[in-house]
């Protein structure tokens, strides 16, 4: 696949980012998209990174899914049809976020499964990615709690690790 060319960033763009000279420019920008406001403004705000480091930008969607292979053969049909279901609403939210991206040479597009913080993070080490973007969300009391519950995901990812 070819990847559009990108002019080099100014150092306007460079200052927006926070990067300096000897601050390397990310190779690649995982977003975690839903179909909310935060989400399409998270979507926006990765592809200008994406655009301003040349980088390539990974678009995911996290699914949670029902298991299968347990209860009587209704629950088990039900927990099928509830999972096909959940990827339908993520392939349909992909299809959104790339009409609002347009036509971007260097976007993936992926679905993972699981809870958010563990298929974030494994998405997030399994390509490498340098940058994730997250809808912004009003904090909470609990803030410490889900501070440590991500950062053990990204940490039994093997994310930060050289």
């Amino acid at each position: 696949m070819r990847q559009a060319a990108h002019p080099p960033a100014t150092a306007a763009q460079q200052a927006a980012l926070g990067a300096s000279a000897a601050e390397p420019r990310p190779r690649h920008v995982l977003v975690w998209y839903k179909e909310t406001a935060q989400g399409r403004a998270a979507l926006q705000h990765a592809q200008s990174l994406a655009v301003t480091a040349a980088a390539r930008l990974t678009v995911l969607a996290v699914v949670t899914r029902e298991r299968t292979d347990i209860g009587c053969a209704s629950c088990r049909q039900s927990a099928a049809i509830w999972n096909h279901e959940m990827e339908e609403i993520a392939r349909e939210a992909l299809v959104a976020a790339a009409g609002a991206l347009g036509r971007a040479a260097s976007v993936a597009y992926e679905i993972a499964a699981g809870s958010k913080a563990d298929a974030i993070a494994t998405a997030a080490a399994r390509g490498h990615a340098d940058v994730v973007v997250l809808p912004w969300r009003r904090p909470r009391r609990l803030v410490r709690v889900e501070r440590r519950v991500w950062t053990s995901a990204f940490a039994s990812a093997g994310c930060g690790r050289s």
